[in-house]
């Protein structure tokens, strides 16, 4: 019986003892509340924190169950481990890559030869592993113009600009966005990182691909638009899906039905353009 009373208690924090009681007793209520009373008052004199613990438990767990509350540990239970790493939020996370670009200017600036393979390669890192992680997943629309990842959706060409701008290129995103890729390209790299390559067979298209060292190019295909990156291990086709609006994916090129159903192939390989990486730098 004391055990039932105990028991409404903790779910209502000892808040309102009186109206849960007439609850579960009905019209026996009154004599329970006497016997509850003298059980609380008896737990105080043994030990006067136990009811204030009760009470703050219950208010925090609301519909929780008890036990949820306070897990215990058997011998069977592995304790949570803490990993150390915390979300950073989109702003917090492209400060960070605006940070690391200021390191590597600080080290070009000791180097008595520019070698601009090592900023390409930096930017290639930022790139895929701290920037785009972040924005996979977010919906594509036809007028998608979203600053933040997941949050509204972004449309091909706004996918690629706005990018750019938060991995630090100074580019006007809305202009650049709403113009064939060809232009954009062609504004941001010298003429000879741009190439045609609509003649190949798909296959021979992604071979050739394949066999280039490490890069980061913006890809222009019949309607669309995307960055088309070969980390040295595999050619992936990064982009903003307009497939089933499955919006922003890392796929494996070879496997893209919007790559292989295009005529036209143009491709800017910014990572391989010294015009692109000094601006990238100096940004």
């Amino acid at each position: 019986m004391f055990g039932a009373v105990y028991e409404s208690a903790i779910c209502v924090g000892l808040n309102t003892p009186e109206k849960k009681l007439k609850i579960v007793y009905g019209n026996h209520a009154s004599v329970h509340l006497i016997i509850y009373n003298m059980k609380q008052l008896l737990l105080y004199l043994i030990n006067p924190c136990l009811p204030l613990a009760i009470y703050i438990i219950g208010c925090n767990t609301g519909e929780k169950n008890l036990s949820q509350a306070i897990p215990e540990k058997t011998a069977n239970s592995t304790p949570t481990k803490n990993t150390g790493t915390v979300p950073l939020t989109y702003a917090a996370l492209k400060s960070g890559i605006a940070k690391d670009r200021e390191t590597l200017v600080n080290q070009y600036r000791k180097m008595d030869v520019q070698d601009y393979q090592i900023a390409a390669n930096k930017f290639m890192e930022l790139f895929e592993n701290r920037l785009i992680p972040s924005w996979m997943g977010t919906t594509w629309d036809f007028n998608g113009t979203t600053k933040t990842p997941k949050k509204g959706a972004i449309a091909c060409g706004y996918f690629v600009t706005t990018t750019l701008f938060d991995m630090g290129i100074a580019i006007n995103v809305a202009k650049y966005a709403q113009c064939g890729s060809d232009v954009m390209v062609k504004h941001l790299i010298d003429k000879k990182n741009y190439s045609l390559l609509s003649a190949l067979p798909f296959d021979q298209f992604i071979s050739t691909l394949k066999k280039r060292k490490p890069f980061l190019a913006i890809i222009g295909l019949d309607f669309h638009t995307g960055y088309i990156l070969n980390n040295g291990k595999e050619l992936y086709f990064i982009h903003s899906s307009y497939i089933n609006r499955r919006g922003v994916i890392k796929q494996i090129a070879a496997e893209s039905p919007e790559l292989k159903g295009s005529q036209w192939k143009s491709l800017g390989f910014i990572t391989e353009d010294e015009k692109f990486m000094k601006n990238w730098l100096r940004s």
